[in-house]
């Protein structure tokens, strides 16, 4: 009679609930917000917040609101694989903020709630269209506001993680920001806990690498980006907010940009069906013993997004699905590419640079 060990028998269940949970994906046709009976009013939500947190000063609230709705949507991912014909009908479309029943948003619907937001507390600011990109311009006290959040994905996901934003810019005083920011950091509004995490992390797993340096020699590597994954893991599963299918590989791949070289780098890939939206990203990451480890980011149990690690069995079931394989490279590829180029040149360069 063949025994099997606890531990065998723990990762024979925890395979169990997650293969289980992969069949339902598969078989998961995406359903908008409002079949599921969600309805928000964003303007009276905000509003009672606002008057909650006691902010009167309209830069203050300017930057909150721009931090609230990073929070609480969620960038479109279907919008750049779709014709040029549908997209063009992102631009004209008008929201209806009190009775928003899809979470999802691309910069031309998120800038026109944003702007009625902003209108509602008495602040000024104009809808700035760049033909295949839009963003919002604010005016207070004389100062001028670029706001950006839907850029490349970049401040939405950082403030859905609580991370500082970076396209929140006054165009004449770099610093105004920061002193709003600061502001509300000593009123208790806004925290710095990830932040503090990250580099608790980076310095815990500095510890970690010197310490299988002198064990392992120059065959440290592999086994210090296993621990560096289990960590992401951690502080994945430390986020308070859904990240959905764009922030939270954009998380992960900020956070390996911050532990990483490039050298270091695991092999990435995605499955992916534009017809059901159904969206997996699979890390390949190689140990000691020559045994392939997996990490996988995707919905559980057709709720919220998780970065789990995965058994080997779970690829092979991966493979065998009607989600498509692709590299980074031809997933870019479905999107419309005069769309994601043009993207791409809007990009600030501090948006591309190594995180130090």
């Amino acid at each position: 009679m063949v025994k099997i060990r606890k531990i065998d028998f723990i990762n024979l269940i925890i395979f169990l609930f997650i293969y289980a949970d992969l069949t339902k994906l598969i078989k998961y046709d995406r359903m908008c917000n409002s079949k599921r009976g969600f309805v928000m009013n964003l303007l009276e939500m905000m509003k009672q917040e606002i008057v909650n947190l006691g902010l009167t000063d309209k830069l203050e609230i300017a930057y909150y609101l721009y931090r609230r709705t990073g929070e609480i949507f969620e960038y479109d991912l279907s919008f750049i694989y779709k014709e040029k014909s549908e997209q063009e009908k992102y631009k004209s479309y008008i929201p209806d903020d009190e009775h928003i029943t899809d979470k999802n948003k691309v910069c031309f619907t998120w800038a026109k709630s944003y702007i009625n937001l902003l209108n509602c507390f008495g602040i000024k600011a104009k809808y700035k269209d760049s033909k295949r990109h839009a963003y919002v311009e604010i005016l207070i006290d004389n100062h001028i506001i670029k706001a950006d959040l839907m850029i490349m994905g970049a401040d939405i996901m950082l403030t859905k993680v609580g991370l500082r934003p970076r396209n929140f810019k006054c165009l004449q005083n770099k610093e105004l920001i920061k002193k709003v920011e600061n502001s509300l950091l000593q009123k208790g509004i806004i925290s710095l806990d990830m932040e503090k995490n990250i580099n608790n992390s980076f310095k815990i797993l500095s510890t970690f690498k010197n310490y299988l340096k002198n064990k392992m020699g120059k065959n440290y590597k592999e086994e210090y980006v296993y621990g560096v994954f289990r960590k992401i893991e951690e502080l994945v599963d430390s986020v308070d907010n859904d990240l959905g299918e764009v922030s939270g590989t954009k998380f992960i791949s900020y956070l390996l940009d911050v532990f990483l070289w490039d050298n270091d780098k695991p092999i990435e890939t995605f499955f992916y069906n534009q017809e059901t939206g159904v969206y997996i990203k699979l890390y390949l990451v190689k140990r000691k013993d020559g045994n392939p480890y997996y990490y996988a980011y995707q919905k559980m149990n057709d709720e919220h997004y998780k970065f789990v690690s995965v058994p080997p069995i779970y690829v092979e079931c991966l493979l065998k699905s009607d989600l498509k394989q692709y590299t980074n490279k031809e997933l870019i590829q479905l999107a419309q590419e005069d769309y994601y180029n043009s993207i791409l040149s809007l990009v600030d360069n501090q948006n591309r640079t190594r995180v130090k």
